[in-house]
């Protein structure tokens, strides 16, 4: 198999190249760390011109590193006995096409959301890799992604529809795709539903939050914030960025309200004096309104608005639609699975140590290039096995793999 380093620099290398090629109709090809002038042969419908050789060398590349299987012998053989350079090529992409359609990607998709979702294994009991499987199987199912945050069933390890069972969980009314799911609701639903906001965001918008943007986000004033958050009390730690900032966490925590910190479902939990039984009761309650007076449970609803024009979020299925409404979703998933597919750096899932995959924004080559890919992604309506089998048919792939 091809090291993560090699496989990076190589496609580094195919970013300059295509860019280089598609946008400038350049004749170049990459010596080493070199750019230098060379024929490339473009088809009558602007694709570049592959040799048998490459091409094989691609679907060997994608079978070992995505699909984690032996490349296929008849696949193989299409490509080396084709009649023409053009057929070659129409034979590696019924390759990709047969790849998708007989779900080869699954383990690799499934590696990847244990480690992000930070839930279950592949020793894991079907309850506990429920989530990882119905984010998976959304994808090999053909299915838009928002589809994994809205469906009431999640998706068992052979892809059909699996009762997302929940001891003292909540009604099917109330579910929503794995972000109500057991595994995932009980591994992250402690200090304060803190974990189960951070690693829902990151995963679904790909951001750091708080964030600095207001044009997307709204925040919370000095006033409307609960005494435990205006100073430091604890360890030194200033929790004020996280509870007033622009998508700060407590903006989001009407979605988790009905919740304990012990991940037991209490439908209409009352408020009470501890904020839904997850804080301190000596301090005072959030949020207040605009000049610091206490709020009532229901007049405190309206406040729990962390997406602009989006209304309030008092459910992790608001949670959800809230996440889809915003430009950062479709962006998001765009960056993972390019993440994916081209073996990028894919970020850490966690909490203190949470870094978000971020391959696409260094240079204006690479903005570009992301941007082509975002309307790729929005196009096929963010339904990620269409995005994969065309990125992966693609001569930016191509280029990628890298010269003989």
């Amino acid at each position: 198999m091809t090291t993560a380093t090699t496989y990076r620099d190589s496609w580094k290398k195919g970013l300059l190249l295509s860019t280089i090629l598609l946008g400038l109709a350049c004749k170049t090809t990459i010596s080493g760390d070199t750019i230098v002038e060379q024929s490339v042969s473009l088809g009558s419908d602007g694709k570049i011109t592959w040799s048998k050789a490459h091409l094989e060398k691609a679907y060997r590349q994608i079978s070992e590193n995505l699909a984690y299987s032996i490349p296929s012998p008849a696949a193989i053989s299409a490509i080396q006995s084709a009649s023409s350079l053009s057929a070659a090529r129409q034979a590696y992409e019924d390759a990709i096409d047969d790849l998708a359609e007989e779900n080869k990607f699954k383990t690799r998709l499934q590696e990847y959301f244990f480690k992000h979702l930070q839930v279950g294994s592949f020793s894991g009991s079907d309850a506990e890799n429920l989530p990882a499987n119905t984010l998976t199987w959304t994808i090999l199912n053909g299915l838009p992604m928002s589809d994994s945050l809205t469906r009431v069933q999640g998706f068992g390890p052979d892809g059909s529809d699996m009762a997302a069972g929940y001891t003292n969980g909540p009604a099917d009314a109330f579910k929503s795709g794995y972000l109500t799911q057991e595994s995932y609701v009980k591994k992250h639903m402690d200090q304060a539903s803190f974990s189960y906001i951070n690693r829902t965001l990151h995963m679904n918008l790909c951001i750091h939050f708080p964030t600095q943007d207001s044009t997307v986000f709204n925040s919370w004033g000095d006033n409307q914030i609960g005494v435990l958050y205006t100073v430091d009390v604890v360890n030194d730690l200033d929790c004020r960025p996280c509870h007033k900032n622009n998508g700060g966490m407590n903006l989001w925590r009407g979605a988790t309200h009905d919740f304990t910190d012990t991940g037991d479902f209490v439908a209409n939990s009352a408020r009470g004096s501890n904020q839904w039984g997850q804080e301190d009761n000596t301090f005072d309650l959030e949020p207040k309104d605009e000049s610091g007076n206490t709020l009532s449970a229901a007049n405190s609803e309206a406040y729990f608005t962390p997406v602009k024009g989006f209304g309030t979020v008092l459910s992790p299925a608001d949670m959800a639609n809230a996440m889809i409404s915003t430009p950062y979703y479709a962006s998001c998933w765009t960056e993972r699975m390019l993440s994916i597919l081209f073996n990028l750096e894919e970020g850490v899932g966690g909490i203190a140590d949470t870094v978000v995959p971020d391959n696409f924004s260094a240079t204006d080559l690479e903005k570009t290039f992301f941007a082509r890919w975002l309307q790729v992604m929005k196009d096929e309506q963010l339904v990620a096995k269409n995005f994969m089998v065309r990125v992966l048919k693609h001569d930016d792939y191509l280029l990628s793999v890298g010269s003989e």
